[in-house]
C-alpha cells in the first residue's frame, strides 16, 4: 500500500516538474500561418512538407523578436524550416523584399509550437518573454 502512494506521489511530481506540453511534429505545423495585425494586417508564412517556406508581408520584428511590429516594414521571403524535439520551429531565409526595396539579406525566425488538443499555434515573443506579449500565427 506504501508504494502504490509512493508510486502515486513520484508521478504527480515528475508531471509537475516536466509539464504537460505536448510534443508537436512537423506534419502538425506544416501549412499556411497567419499573423494578424491590429488594423487589419495580415503576414503570412507557408511551411511545405519538403522543408521549404516562404513569407508574404512578415514585418522586420518577427526576425528580431523586438517590438513593436512596424507593418509598413514586411518583408517577403523563401527558405527552409525544422522543428526540434522542444518544439521550436527555426526558419533560415533569404529575405526578397525589405524596407520595400528589393535586395537579399539573410534572416532566421524562431517560432514555439503550442499544442491545445488538436489546435497548434506557433508563437514568439516580441520584446520581454515576461510581459506576455507574444506573435501568434495562427492556421490559415
Amino acid at each position: 500500500m506504501r508504494r502504490g502512494r509512493l508510486f502515486i506521489v513520484l508521478v504527480v511530481m515528475a508531471v509537475a516538474i516536466t509539464g504537460c506540453t505536448q510534443s508537436v511534429t512537423a506534419a502538425r505545423v506544416v501549412g499556411t500561418w497567419t499573423l494578424a495585425g491590429p488594423r487589419g494586417e495580415s503576414a503570412e508564412l507557408v511551411l511545405s512538407p519538403d522543408g521549404r517556406a516562404t513569407g508574404k508581408d512578415v514585418p522586420e520584428a518577427v526576425f528580431s523578436g523586438m517590438g513593436p511590429l512596424d507593418w509598413t516594414d514586411a518583408n517577403t521571403f523563401t527558405g527552409t524550416w525544422e522543428i526540434d524535439k522542444r518544439n521550436q520551429v527555426s526558419v533560415d531565409v533569404v529575405k526578397k523584399i525589405v524596407y520595400g526595396q528589393r535586395i537579399e539579406s539573410t534572416g532566421s525566425i524562431s517560432l514555439t509550437a503550442h499544442a491545445d488538443g488538436d489546435s497548434v499555434t506557433l508563437r514568439e515573443p516580441l520584446g520581454d518573454p515576461d510581459n506576455g506579449n507574444d506573435m501568434v500565427f495562427k492556421r490559415k
